[in-house]
């Protein structure tokens, strides 16, 4: 039986609507207009219920307080909850919006600015249907502190436009679920989108959970705007233990997908687990920092674009059977990018990959650092520069020393690229430092070629390989050395220290300097 049903219509204020429904099957609606500091509670206990909240006017206005929250309990409900003006609250205190057991949706809507969200709750069983939460707010500074969905295949987005936006914590948690007992061990995971546009908007924890096989949670994030994020990283995005604006994914096939457009951006993104991809990310604008950290095995990153200047990406993936994908578009300086692969011990043949291809850039610095363990794990490290000057590239590869192999391959137009002194010949006494290409263990390969399209003068390479039966090939030639490309100049210096190593250097031009030490 319902308490209370229809509707409840207010046009003064400071009025107050107190909606108590049980059974299934009710519908409310409550309309407080043309007024401010307005207050509407609701609770609707049974199935299939439907709540409609509205409260406009110059703002103020409240629904859901401590000790009294928009709560819904049962499955199948639906809540519409809609505020106009400034200042409005939904949720205050500790309670919120709670819809309890599953299959339920909410749809919290707020436009004008200082608004806020709180404490919103959907909460479902392990083998209930999909919740759908949608929460949009307009205009500037607005705030959802706390929007939390557990259960399975839940559906959740936040829309903020404007600027100086806050999202404090949103999350997906996936709860474990039986059917006659018998647990359910696969099933769809959850999707978040998060939107915010402006400057100045902070998103400061997106998380998504799942302990199961075969649920895929699904995060987007799409960001414009200048100065979004949450604040901090630095340095190859703080080399990458990411945090600032943390984006989190934990389990298995988890997959991240972002696209920031606009100027210093901060985000950090981790994802725990297996097959977990973040791809699809692209950087348009300049001086963003993102930094991706994978634990677990057969993760896959993938930079799609950094078009832009100034950006600062660092990855880092800890495990086997990982791969890193970097892509600089258009004419794109200054970028600093740093990926880190490291394999534990057993690998035993599983091969990390990193892979950073530069299609117009100077000023650019690369850090690839791979480790593998101590019985194998087989790295691989490919660098494609088309054209550009004063980039500066350091790969360290250390293998293990069981028959397992590292590679490195490097290919470039520019010139005075891997920045650095020498001099003092041949090839600055082997002394080595400038754009270091180490590479520790046995059986490791390292092929580079420079000036293939055309001159490439001034560049400095240093080679070191320690450990027994390692190859160089290394070929510096400008346009084949044919016509006006001959390249000039040009430095390299290879250290091999075991037994069995091999180093073939070609270079065709003048003024050029190698020196080999085995």
């Amino acid at each position: 039986m319902g308490m209370m049903a229809g509707a409840a219509h207010a046009q003064s204020n400071g009025n107050t609507a107190d909606v108590e429904q049980i059974q299934q099957g009710n519908t409310a609606a409550v309309n407080q207009s043309g007024s401010a500091d307005n207050e509407a509670f609701l609770l609707q206990n049974g199935t299939t219920n439907d709540a409609d909240i509205r409260q406009s006017g110059v703002g103020g206005n409240i629904a859901g307080v401590d000790g009294n929250a928009m709560t819904q309990t049962g499955a199948s409900n639906v809540l519409d909850v809609n505020q106009a003006g400034s200042g409005n609250e939904i949720g205050n205190g500790t309670a919120g919006v709670d819809q309890t057991v599953g299959r339920n949706d909410a749809t919290l809507t707020q436009t004008g600015t200082d608004n806020t969200i709180s404490n919103v709750q959907q909460a479902g069983r392990g083998t209930s249907g999909t919740n759908v939460l949608t929460i949009v707010q307009g205009a500037t500074l607005n705030t959802v502190t706390t929007a939390s969905q557990t259960g399975r295949n839940n559906e959740g987005s936040i829309t903020q436009d404007g600027g100086g936006n806050l999202v404090t914590s949103f999350s997906q948690t996936e709860v474990p679920g039986t059917v006659f007992g018998i647990p359910v061990t696969t099933r769809p995971g959850n999707e978040a989108t998060v939107t915010q546009s402006g400057e100045g908007n902070i998103l400061a924890s997106v998380s998504q959970r799942s302990d199961r096989l075969g649920s895929k949670n699904t995060l987007t994030i799409d960001m414009s705007g200048d100065g979004n994020g949450g604040g901090g990283l630095s340095g190859q995005a703080a080399a990458s233990g990411a945090t600032a604006s943390t984006l989190s994914q934990t389990g298995e096939g988890n997959a991240i997908g972002m696209l920031v457009s606009g100027t210093g951006a901060q985000f950090g993104v981790t994802q725990s687990g297996s097959d977990n991809a973040a791809t699809g990310i692209t950087l348009a604008g300049t001086n963003n920092q993102l930094g991706i950290r994978q634990i677990g095995t057969e993760n896959a990153v993938s930079l799609s674009t950094i078009a832009g200047l100034a950006n600062n990406v660092g990855i880092e993936q800890f495990d086997f059977g990982n791969d890193a994908s970097v892509s600089i578009n258009g004419v794109s300086n200054g970028n600093q990018v740093g990926i880190s692969q490291d394999g534990p011990i057993g690998s035993f043949g599983r091969t990390n990959d990193a892979t950073v291809t530069i299609n117009n850039g100077s000023d650019n610095t690369f850090t690839v650092q791979q480790t593998s363990s101590l019985f194998g794990g087989n790295n691989t490290a490919t660098v494609s520069l088309t054209a550009g000057n004063s980039n500066q590239l350091n790969i360290d590869q250390t293998g293990s020393f069981f028959g397992e192999r590292n590679e490195a391959t490097v290919t470039l137009w520019g010139s005075f690229n891997n920045v650095g002194a020498f001099g003092g010949n041949d090839a600055g006494s082997l002394g080595l430092t400038a754009g270091n290409l180490i590479q520790t263990g046995a059986g490791n390969d390292i092929t580079m070629s420079v000036g293939d399209a055309g001159a490439s003068n001034g560049n400095v390479f240093a080679f070191s390989q320690i450990g027994d039966d390692n190859m160089i090939d290394g070929s510096i030639n400008g346009n084949g050395g044919a016509g006006t490309g001959i390249s000039t100049g040009n430095q390299a210096a290879v250290v091999q220290a075991g037994n069995g190593n091999s180093a073939t250097f070609s270079q065709t031009g003048s003024g050029n300097v190698l020196g080999v030490s085995q």
